[in-house]
């Protein structure tokens, strides 16, 4: 499962894609936070051979790998 990185995280909104050094100029659109995107990615990240690879993977886009146990 993955989650936003909240204020930390290069994309803090869990809405949009918008950088946070960027978030003041709201003379720009962003893409926004879509489930089949984000599934995508996931999918993407679990490919990628080494963990270093899949948390940049997901930092890109402000996303983490959380591993929730139930």
């Amino acid at each position: 499962m993955n989650l936003t990185c909240s204020e930390g995280g290069k994309c803090p909104c869990p809405i949009c894609y918008v950088p946070k050094s960027e978030q003041a100029d709201l003379t720009k659109i962003h893409k926004l936070h879509i489930v089949i995107e984000s599934q995508e990615i996931y999918h993407q990240a679990l490919a990628q051979k080494t963990k270093a690879a899949r948390k940049e993977l997901l930092k890109l886009v402000g996303l983490r790998m959380i591993k929730v146990s139930s």
